[in-house]
């Protein structure tokens, strides 16, 4: 194997000359009019925060889980039949696969902010909100960013806004002590 040293000076980031023409990015958002369509469909919505769309995701998300674990199972099939002295380590790791799985739609549908309407009877809602960020950060959080969170209750909406990740000194909701 051979090395070949460059001098820091050679770097583009030092005056060099560039490797690429055109920038590399991070990462690149898969967005398409139906993405943006279904944003703005729940914008015009009653439900910002619950409601139909919610249960469209979990459905979604359920079928998504599934895919990937048959697509494990296939996989695991077919690799057992070409090297057969795998197959305890590979139905091993299928198993590990499923019990995880398992435990986080346990999570999922047991902790979750469930869809519930405030009254005078029903005054208090706890739960787990979850959001996606598909293409939006790989590895470090590299600056906070805002969110907001909304709720309608009655005729009114209430808003929590907040910064991802939270700074020192922030206002960080905790589960209170039982």
């Amino acid at each position: 194997m051979s090395t070949t040293s460059v001098s820091p000076q050679a770097l583009a980031i030092n005056g060099g000359t560039p490797v690429r023409s055109t920038f590399l990015p991070y990462g690149r958002q898969a967005i398409d009019e139906a993405d943006i369509q279904a944003v703005v469909d729940v914008l015009r919505s009653d439900w910002l925060t619950t409601g139909p769309k919610v249960g469209e995701f979990e459905e979604a998300f359920a079928a998504r889980v599934q895919n990937d674990a048959d697509e494990l199972e296939y996989q695991t099939e077919r690799e057992v039949r070409k090297h057969p002295e795998r197959k305890e380590e590979r139905e091993k790791y299928v198993q590990t696969y499923q019990k995880e799985v398992t435990e986080f739609l346990a999570f999922l549908t047991q902790r979750t902010l469930p869809n519930t309407q405030l009254d005078p009877d029903h005054i208090e809602l706890s739960g787990w909100v979850l959001f996606s960020t598909k293409n939006k950060w790989l590895g470090d959080w590299k600056k906070p960013e805002g969110f907001l969170l909304r709720f309608p209750i009655a005729d009114k909406i209430v808003e929590f806004p907040f910064e991802l990740p939270a700074q020192q000194g922030d206002l960080i909701l905790r589960r209170r002590p039982q």
